[in-house]
This record gives structure tokens, C-alpha cells and sequence, in this order.
């Protein structure tokens, strides 16, 4: 019997996988995925402020930009953001907004008022600012509104 070279080897190898591979099933098992796929699961970690100290809401170009100061218990929070958890629960010409930190890695001291101040905003647009007649912000003991 005469041995075949080396790469013909290879190749008459690689066609007949080739070959068996079309051989397989023709419809493809069912997944428990839900039709659509999976909802995204992105989940806002921070803090809730513990106080609001003050909230503006200046007019843009196509909208407004929120602003508002916290007063969270310690020094050395980051991370600071405005949420946007309106809902289908909101009163009807109502956004709401949670003002959100991230607290600090380590031990932090109380300090001054003035210096465990932040400052964070947000822009909304004149889309999502229809028939909104009120603004508010929320921390974790109180809340402030202002007019769009």
C-alpha cells in the first residue's frame, strides 16, 4: 500500500470532516431564553444624599439643566448623579429624581458643612419635559422641588 504525502494527508483529513460536519442535526435544540432575550440588569449601587440642600433648574438650548447640592454624613463621597426614576406610579406632570453618591472606600471624617457639600446635575430635554409642571429631587430624609 502507498502512503500519502503529508499535506495530502492533511487535506483528504480536512474533507472528510468537512464531509461529516453536514451530517449533523438540520434544527436547533430550544433555550430557556425568553423570546426577546433577557431585559439589561443594570443596577445603580450609590447612596441615596442624606440631605438636599438646594436644587436649581436653569434653561438650555432644547431643554433645562438640573442642579442641585447634597449634604451626604461624612467627607469623601463620589461619584454623584442625578437618577431619573419617573415612573408609571409618579404623579401625572411630576419627574422625580434621586440624588445618588457613592460613599467613601474608608473611614472619613464628619467635618464642616461646607466641605461634605457636592454639587451634581442633569440635563433634561424639551421631549422629555412635556407636560412636566414640577421637578423634584430626593435624597434620603428630604426632597425639593422647582418649576422646568
Amino acid at each position: 500500500m502507498k502512503r500519502l504525502p503529508p499535506l495530502s494527508a492533511a487535506f483528504t483529513a480536512l474533507a472528510v470532516l468537512a464531509a461529516l460536519g453536514a451530517c449533523g442535526p438540520k434544527f436547533r435544540p430550544g433555550t430557556l431564553e425568553p423570546e426577546g432575550g433577557y431585559p439589561p440588569s443594570v443596577v445603580d449601587d450609590r447612596l441615596l444624599v442624606q440631605q438636599i440642600t438646594a436644587l436649581d433648574v436653569e434653561p438650555s438650548p432644547g431643554g433645562v439643566i438640573i442642579r442641585a447640592q447634597g449634604l451626604p454624613p461624612t467627607q469623601g463621597w463620589w461619584d454623584a448623579g442625578l437618577v431619573n426614576v419617573t415612573d408609571d406610579k409618579t404623579p401625572a406632570g411630576t419627574m422625580v429624581y434621586e440624588f445618588r453618591a457613592r460613599p467613601p472606600l474608608g473611614a472619613a471624617a464628619v467635618g464642616t458643612t461646607q466641605s461634605r457639600n457636592i454639587e451634581t446635575g442633569a440635563y433634561a430635554n424639551s421631549i422629555e419635559l412635556e407636560g412636566i409642571r414640577s421637578i423634584t429631587v430626593k435624597g434620603a430624609q428630604n426632597s425639593r422641588s422647582a418649576r422646568p
